[in-house]
């Protein structure tokens, strides 16, 4: 709801949802094998052997409901013509994770901005804003707890790596590490060789390491306090430009921990193998400087942006994200966000022809994003092969191009096009073999789209710029 009254623009709404989530995911239920390399399985040779087996034994169906609410507020306030204050603040409730234990999510969410125009003529504005902006938790969490321990009868994970001291080693005996690493190496080949899981009722229960997972009873979702100065000046009627710089400190990141590792890296509960928690305690940083030029005529408009960025975290915490290297010490999962892409180039433009024809077309450039490079080979806990996002791959770029013509027929009108998405066929690579074991590695794996065609009819309305 909205009303204007004097120099005030007020807003407020209400927001109430009984979320059904749902699913059926079967998630390591078949049971994996992991290897150290991706040379062939050769039994006679144990270097190709596999490393681990998980198996998480239990149901794969759930059906369950959450309740959100959420509560908004702001005000555009005109102090005098030519300075503008704007404030609100929103605050949202979600209690999908009591499933779990955890505290029912509360958050408040505060922001202020000012538009202060420098002349009478409003040809140049200066523009400040702050604010808290907090995630949803979107019942992902609660689908994961759901699956990986209301439905779980057993979680086992088995791994011959001598660092982890028998952790997850059935067969480990103090006296000698090296052969009972070997013991079970052998163990899960001969099961792969079959093309079976391995037989867990050869081995004695109380020997098999579980694992659990859960939810820290004060989790909360993450947040990022946000900091934007920028200014904006009008060239001529038709031309104008700005600049903005970005700030923000974003907090209560998703980090998944072992709980049942000790500092010296052996199992606190002797019962488990692993009890992996996601917490809020993840922290990063970004910044930006975004440059734009904005052309419009009568017959046609133009622009351009360069936007450069930097951001910093210590956590790769997605749903399917790893586990932080040491749950003691975040910093060593420092480095270069997932997300972290330094610089973008867009160029844009449309125009209108006789004959109501019409083209628009959009040029992007971009720089890599960061990964990480791995080892399926044994480290000592706590240690990563390298530092987290240390490579990069290639840069994206794509132009895409849209041609129309509005049509008259009988008794309306319609717009007919063609739309043509990476035109050059760029190959444009999104994944690469990130594991040093491979002999692949650091070559591409996956790559977004090729050249795209799309042809359409629609009712006339206002031309839209393709996008990438």
């Amino acid at each position: 709801m909205s009303f204007v009254r004097g120099a005030h623009a007020v807003k407020f709404g209400l927001t109430l949802s009984n979320i059904r989530y749902f699913g059926n995911f079967r998630n390591f239920r078949d049971g994996q094998y992991t290897f150290a390399t991706d040379r062939p399985f050769n039994p006679s040779d144990p270097s190709t052997h596999p490393l681990q087996f998980v198996i998480l034994e239990g149901g794969t169906t759930w059906d369950s409901r959450a309740n959100v609410l959420g509560v908004f507020g702001q005000d555009s306030w005109r102090l005098s013509p030519r300075l503008v204050l704007n404030y609100g603040i929103r605050y949202d409730t979600d209690d999908s994770l009591a499933i779990s234990g955890a505290k029912r999510v509360h958050t408040l969410s505060p922001r202020l901005g000012l538009a202060w125009s420098l002349d009478r003529r409003a040809k140049t504005v200066v523009r400040v804003s702050a604010g808290l902006f907090h995630d949803s938790e979107h019942t992902n969490l609660a689908d994961a707890f759901i699956l990986n321990n209301r439905l779980l009868d057993r979680a086992v994970v088995l791994n011959w790596n001598p660092a982890f001291g028998g952790l997850f080693n059935p067969f480990y005996d103090p006296a000698d590490p090296t052969g009972s690493a070997a013991r079970l190496r052998q163990y899960l080949a001969d099961a792969y060789a079959q093309g079976r899981t391995p037989d867990l009722t050869r081995i004695a229960a109380r020997s098999l390491a579980r694992s659990v997972n859960g939810i820290d009873p004060d989790f909360t979702v993450p947040v990022n306090r946000q900091l934007t100065l920028g200014v904006g000046h009008e060239l001529t009627r038709s031309m104008a430009v700005s600049a903005d710089v970005v700030y923000s400190k974003p907090k209560s990141l998703l980090v998944w921990r072992n709980l049942n590792i000790s500092q010296q890296g052996t199992a606190i509960d002797p019962n488990f193998g692993s009890k992996v928690f996601a917490g809020s305690l993840g922290a990063g940083t970004y910044r930006a400087l975004a440059l734009r030029y904005e052309l419009r005529q009568a017959r046609g408009y133009g622009g351009l942006s360069y936007t450069w960025a930097r951001c910093d975290d210590n956590t790769s915490g997605t749903l399917g994200g790893d586990t932080a290297t040491n749950p003691f010490d975040l910093g060593v999962d420092a480095g270069p966000c997932d997300i972290d892409v330094r610089h973008t180039l867009v160029v844009r433009g449309g125009m209108h022809f006789p004959l109501g024809f019409e083209a628009s077309s959009i040029v992007s450039a971009r720089s890599a994003p960061p990964y990480s490079a791995t080892t399926s080979m044994p480290l000592p806990p706590f240690v990563r092969y390298e530092p987290r996002n240390r490579r990069r791959g290639d840069d994206f770029f794509s132009w895409d191009i849209r041609l129309g013509r509005i049509t008259q027929l009988k008794r309306a009108s319609a717009r007919v096009f063609v739309e043509a998405f990476n035109v050059l066929n760029h190959r444009n690579f999104s994944t690469y073999v990130a594991n040093v074991s491979s002999a692949q590695f650091g070559q591409a794996s996956e790559a977004l789209p090729p050249r795209r065609l799309q042809i359409g009819l629609a009712s006339p309305a206002p031309t839209r710029t393709p996008t990438c």
